[in-house]
């Protein structure tokens, strides 16, 4: 590569080719890379265009899987500025600096409340409320990931349960948890939540986990066995920013996934043609796979709910509803607003076999214009 365009452009094949699945020993496989790229003009010391490109990867993982950046020297600050973060988060949750808010799941007919996910919130010293996305790359990467989501896991339930006895006509309404795949490698997320749900009294099918796709590779079997261990407690699984990533539908087909969140992508290029053929097909897709429910992330316009209520997408989240919230205020607005039942279970049966034999061999493959990291609302 002559230039910093021609790496880009050699890097983004090489992210392309290594996306695609491929056979191991008659296993089908998904890999993935983040690539970090500095130019020279042939004067620099090779240590330190090494140094540089290294500097541009960390940058290129931080914002998310499956990334390009080019290094800058603005770079050097912002690597100061994450071994700083590093270094505070690891003291954050004794010092009592991790916290949790909710955002509301609606209904987007009637408008009601019929649950809640919980979002982790850092409130640092002297950089104030920071979202997950400046901080949640350096604790999967540290393994903070594990303690935060535990923490995460047990405040949620025992706000559920909280909220269940204050607002009676919300004592079904939904707790959903992100859980991430180093949380998934690394803890018995399973054996967290019975015991929590145990402890908490709050019943199982108000539980939702969320997974994103890149956690379900048919290559990643540990991932996949916790994950009927979760469903065994009677905890549904859903797919989220489901069409970002790449999955295998007949890998998602032999899991106990129970629903999908249409990612924030597509929503937010409603109601333009393209985007909402996109969420038009993810809808029809999860009906031929016999799932309970797809949910709308990210609504932002009446024009994108009224959309998605067009093409059959019941619930939502997002700012034009409900922006994220602490639990005093979650719970003084369950008092005052109606409840609609969000029926989900467990998915009952596969898809017909018509409908299996057309997606047995199937995969969803849509590039993502947007890093899961930068997401507003999350």
């Amino acid at each position: 590569a002559r230039s910093g365009e021609d790496g880009d452009a050699v890097a983004k094949r090489v992210l392309h080719q290594l996306s695609l699945p491929m056979n191991l020993r008659g296993s089908e496989i998904v890999i993935g890379a983040s690539i970090g790229i500095a130019v020279s003009d042939g004067t620099a010391d090779p240590a330190d265009i090494e140094r540089d490109a290294d500097i541009a990867l960390y940058d290129a993982k931080f914002a998310g899987k499956g990334q390009v950046a080019m290094f800058h020297t603005d770079m050097h600050d912002s690597a100061v500025q994450r071994l700083s973060l590093t270094n505070q988060l690891r003291g954050a949750l004794d010092r009592g600096e991790i916290s949790v808010c909710y955002q509301p799941i609606v209904d987007l007919e009637s408008e009601s409340i019929v649950g809640a996910e919980a979002l982790v919130r850092w409130q640092h010293p002297t950089r104030g409320e920071l979202a997950p996305g400046n901080f949640i790359g350096i604790a999967e990467e540290t393994g903070a990931i594990v303690e935060i989501g535990r923490f995460v896991m047990r405040q949620a339930l025992h706000d559920a349960a909280a909220w269940a006895k204050a607002c009676p006509a919300h004592a079904n309404a939904r707790i959903a948890l992100n859980v991430s795949g180093r949380q998934l490698q690394s803890d018995s997320v399973s054996g967290v939540l019975s015991e929590l749900l145990r402890e908490t009294g709050v019943d199982a099918s108000r539980v939702v986990v969320e997974v994103t796709e890149s956690v379900l590779m048919p290559n990643d079997g540990a991932a996949a066995a916790q994950l009927r261990e979760i469903a065994e407690l009677g905890v549904s699984v859903f797919i989220d920013d489901f069409g970002t990533g790449w999955a295998s539908l007949h890998y998602l087909r032999s899991l106990p996934v129970s629903g999908l969140k249409l990612a924030q992508e597509f929503v937010a290029g409603l109601p333009n043609d393209f985007d909402f053929g996109l969420a038009q097909a993810i809808r029809e897709l999860s009906l031929s796979m016999n799932l309970s429910e797809v949910i709308a992330e990210g609504i932002e316009s009446k024009e994108q709910c009224t959309a998605l209520k067009d093409m059959g997408y019941r619930f939502g989240q997002g700012f034009l509803l409900y922006e994220p919230m602490p639990f005093a205020e979650l719970l003084m607005l369950l008092k005052t607003t109606a409840n609609t039942t969000w029926e989900l279970g467990q998915r009952t049966d596969l898809a017909s076999d018509e409908a299996a034999a057309r997606l047995s061999s199937a995969s969803v493959i849509v590039p993502s214009q947007l890093s899961y990291r930068s997401r507003r609302g999350k």
